[in-house]
């Protein structure tokens, strides 16, 4: 009987902690799920309220853009396209636009302005700015007898962005390092939300080497599942392909700006290195701590497709 009191005693107290446990872990979690890590501006929707439509009836195309990230995003551009938008039977073109829009020929086009794009408050619960369109599309007439016909639609934004990491690291005499018999670790780089991340690959503790510049090296990887263009190159509909996968990046140890050549990297399926060197000196006193910052600066472009069937009206004629 002892044993049996003991083992529902112990059952009891475990799932006590158990419930415990799950409301602290619930309840002390800060992140309200506003902040995406990976990501700035986003497209949320991009859909047709109706799967088919006739050519002479309309359809509405819905979409939603908001900043996620983790910063202000400035002068974003939205693009929708892929089927001819202009006036005329033989085109789509738009009946409404709420709110209006800047140009309607050959694709949408519509540019935000950073007000309308703040970053989301984690700490008070808001999330962040964004946009909602609605689109009233005719569209082209349909041959007589012709089966319905997919037409495809892509929603593209673009925004100027930048992501910082930083690194520290400890310069160490040599003297230091062998009476303390340090070992290393590897550094912790601490990236800010973004698309494009960065890592500085070294240990946490560098042994001081007099009149000789130690080697920087950052991984650069998109994360966003989008692409990037330098930051001097502007937002288009139509990125030239030379164009994709640049980023910009600069590097300070301190303040001081590290020798990154010309600091540009270019990613290949969505991965890049960038090489820098900088000469930390003799170390004075046994430790000292830098702080290594790593500043992607870049365009970014994120997207998402929509499909509508249009089918020829039987009221023709």
């Amino acid at each position: 009987m002892k044993l049996n009191y003991l083992g529902v005693f112990d059952m009891k107290k475990l799932l006590f902690l158990a419930v415990v446990l799950s409301i602290v872990f619930v309840s002390g979690c800060p992140n309200s799920g506003y902040m995406v890590q990976n990501a700035g501006g986003v497209i949320q929707d991009f859909s047709f309220d109706f799967g088919s439509v006739y050519d002479d009836d309309t359809v509405m195309l819905n979409v939603e853009v908001q900043n996620v990230g983790g910063k202000e995003i400035e002068s974003t551009d939205l693009y929708v396209y892929g089927q001819n938008i202009d006036s005329g039977t033989n085109v789509w073109h738009v009946e409404q636009a709420i709110p209006s829009v800047s140009s309607t020929s050959p694709f949408v086009h519509d540019s935000l302005a950073s007000a309308e794009f703040m970053p989301p408050d984690e700490e008070q619960g808001i999330p962040g700015g964004g946009r909602m369109y609605t689109f009233i599309l005719q569209p082209p007439d349909m041959l007589d007898g012709i089966p319905p016909v997919r037409q495809d639609f892509y929603a593209r934004l673009c925004f100027p962005y930048s992501t910082s990491t930083l690194t520290m690291v400890t310069l160490n005499s040599k003297n230091e390092m062998r009476a303390e018999k340090i070992t290393n670790t590897k550094a912790l780089s601490i990236n800010a939300a973004g698309p494009i991340q960065l890592e500085l690959k070294t240990q946490k503790n560098i042994r001081s080497v007099g009149g000789k510049e130690l080697p920087l090296v950052f991984s650069v990887r998109d994360v966003g599942g989008g692409f990037s263009t330098d930051s001097s190159v502007g937002c288009s509909v139509d990125t030239d392909t030379k164009d994709r996968g640049r980023v910009s990046v600069v590097v300070t140890v301190d303040g001081d700006a590290a020798d990154c050549g010309g600091g540009e990297v270019y990613l290949k399926k969505g991965e890049g290195t960038i090489y820098c060197k900088y000469a930390f000196g003799d170390a004075v006193a046994p430790k000292t701590n830098f702080k290594v910052v790593a500043t992607a600066e870049y365009h970014y472009y994120v997207e998402k497709a929509a499909s509508v069937q249009v089918k020829d009206s039987p009221l023709d004629g």
